[in-house]
């Protein structure tokens, strides 16, 4: 049990340096499909806008960008009800019902291609980060 142990400490190092890391991190702060609406048609869940536009202030939703065609979207626990919060949690899953489009701006400032503008609907995982929900989307062209 030592011996695996003691591995497992010699190891880490190389396989966190291993690891395909941005040099620079770049956050966005984002509102519009960031901020959701409450009245959801069929339910009364959290839905994103059909567009995520740049914020001009600080805002609790921030987009990074992870690879060429991935962001990831942060949004703080605080912008959810407790209804919502329950719901995120037991499915550990974020649903987009319609195609998102993100602003140019955006994937200016991300130097991300921008023919990659969209979100496709789908489900996503989310992971949770102290006080935030992260959700990796894909990008796409349509």
């Amino acid at each position: 049990m030592k011996k695996t142990i003691l591995l497992a400490a010699a190891l880490l190092p190389g396989a966190l340096l291993a690891q395909n890391q941005p040099t620079e991190l770049t956050e966005v702060y984002v509102s519009g499909g960031g901020y959701y609406k409450r009245d959801c048609r069929g339910g009364t869940g959290s839905c994103p806008d059909d567009r995520i536009t740049k914020s001009e202030k600080e805002s609790n939703v921030i987009v990074r960008k992870l690879n060429e065609n991935q962001i990831e979207l942060s949004i703080h626990k605080k912008d959810f009800s407790e209804e919502e919060l329950n719901q995120i949690l037991q499915d550990m899953n974020f649903v987009i019902s319609e195609s998102t489009q993100i602003e140019e701006s955006i994937l200016r400032e991300l130097k991300i291609d921008p023919k990659l503008t969209f979100i496709s609907a789908g489900s996503y995982p989310v992971k949770m980060k102290d006080d935030r929900f992260d959700i990796t989307l894909p990008l796409s062209e349509r």
